[in-house]
């Protein structure tokens, strides 16, 4: 909502920019359009930077980056574990996702993973009233508006059918239940169904995920400068 009304305002300074006149000399088409392009700027979220932890102990990193082309937000998702027993590699897990969101809605997605070598890839656009999905077992069409499972939208946690990205299937979703973490200043969703998890949110930025997996406890933690 934010976003639009941003919009909205940028969009009438630079029509009034455009008539208004100083001694009769209207003024640049350049400077008519700043508000426009400084409210785009001001629209790309914040990167985000997250040390992932098993008991305590840091095995990978995970990453998002956002930029901006026009009314098109990027996200470049990027996921790299290494969990090891001295030499011994135990698990390693690489994930590449590259978003598109336009106005809200995820309109193209493009993923590469690879676990423990085995390789995943999966592509999704919107087309017309549908987004469709080529994924791990084929072919999907799904509604627009679909939510991919990088949980940096907030709206995973309102969502009842999501987005693998890893494998580019669907997966349901109870209602998510809502607690409170005073300490970290956030509002946390327990999450149940296909996912098991917990994700907190602090001015809708995700502030941690966490979840159990095969007996151990990971955890995301900020490392970002606003931690």
């Amino acid at each position: 909502m934010s976003r639009m009304i941003g919009h909205n305002i940028a969009v009438r300074l630079a029509a009034a920019g455009a008539m208004f006149s100083v001694a009769g000399v209207a003024l640049p088409a350049a400077a008519a359009d700043e508000p426009e392009e400084m409210a785009r700027a001001a629209s790309v979220p914040q990167d985000y930077a997250f040390a992932i932890t098993r008991n305590g102990n840091r095995i990978g990193d995970h990453k998002i980056e956002f930029s901006r082309d026009g009314d098109d937000l990027h996200a470049v998702i990027s996921i790299d574990i290494d969990v090891s027993f001295g030499p011994l590699p135990l698990y390693r897990y690489e994930h590449r996702n590259r978003e598109t969101w336009r106005d809200g809605r995820l309109v193209a997605i493009e993923t590469e993973t690879t676990e423990n070598g085995d390789d995943f890839a999966v592509s999704g656009m919107l087309e017309g009233d549908l987004f469709v999905v080529d994924g791990m077992e084929g072919r999907l069409e799904t509604a627009p508006g679909i939510v991919p499972t990088s949980y940096w939208d907030m709206d995973i946690v309102h969502a009842t059918t999501l987005l693998d990205t890893q494998r580019g299937t669907l997966m349901e979703q109870n209602e998510a239940v809502m607690t409170r973490d005073e300490d970290l200043g956030a509002d946390c969703y327990e999450l149940s169904g296909d996912l098991d998890l917990t994700l907190c949110y602090a001015d809708k930025r995700l502030r941690k995920l966490a979840f159990e997996f095969d007996g151990s406890y990971i955890e995301y933690q900020p490392i970002d400068p606003e931690s």
